[in-house]
Order: structure tokens, then C-alpha cells, then sequence
């Protein structure tokens, strides 16, 4: 899949919000994914709770993270590319507080 068909279904529509799919798969915790307690345990550390939170880094940016190398940051992008999403997206209208409330 291409970059910029990567993107697509996660641009806002014309009345700006997240298709419902979208929004179901970037509200997961990200203990939801599968990953071992240590990468989930890193991602909290940093704030990242949600699957929408998670997306919008880059590998760079998880490798910045204490405890977090390569093989962690291939095994959290295969889990993510196994549900449709991948690092380095950018989400219109996401919101960590609504999927708090989901």
C-alpha cells in the first residue's frame, strides 16, 4: 500500500469526523495490541495510551523512547500494520479525551 493510500481513510470528511472504523481501531489501548508488557510499559511512560496516540509517532520517535529498540519498535508496527494503521499517520480530529470516554 502506498503512503498516501495509507492515508486516505484517516482524512476528515466533509463533516469532520473519523469514519467509524477508523475511529473503533485508534481508540484501542495499547495494551489491546498484543505487545509485551515492556513495550506497553514504555508507551504508557511517554503518554502513549491509544492506538491514535501511537500512530502519530514516527520510529524515531519510539526509539527515542528508555526501553525501546528495534525489535520493539518492528514487533509494534507489524501488530499496527495487522489492524490497517502504521506509524507515522496524521489524524484529523483525533481525540484522546473521546476515546477515553469510549
Amino acid at each position: 500500500m502506498d503512503e498516501n493510500n495509507a492515508l486516505k481513510p484517516f482524512a476528515s470528511h466533509s463533516h469532520g469526523d473519523l469514519d467509524e472504523t477508523v475511529r473503533k481501531i485508534i481508540s484501542l489501548r495499547v495494551e489491546d495490541l498484543g505487545l509485551p508488557a515492556r513495550a506497553v510499559n514504555a508507551l504508557k511512560g511517554v503518554g502513549i495510551e491509544f492506538v491514535g496516540d501511537l500512530v502519530q509517532k514516527n520510529e524515531q520517535d519510539l526509539l527515542s523512547l528508555p526501553k525501546v529498540g528495534r525489535k520493539t519498535v518492528s514487533y509494534i508496527r507489524s501488530r499496527l500494520q495487522a489492524i490497517d494503521v502504521d506509524l507515522g499517520m496524521v489524524l484529523i480530529d483525533w481525540d484522546q479525551k473521546a476515546a477515553e470516554s469510549e
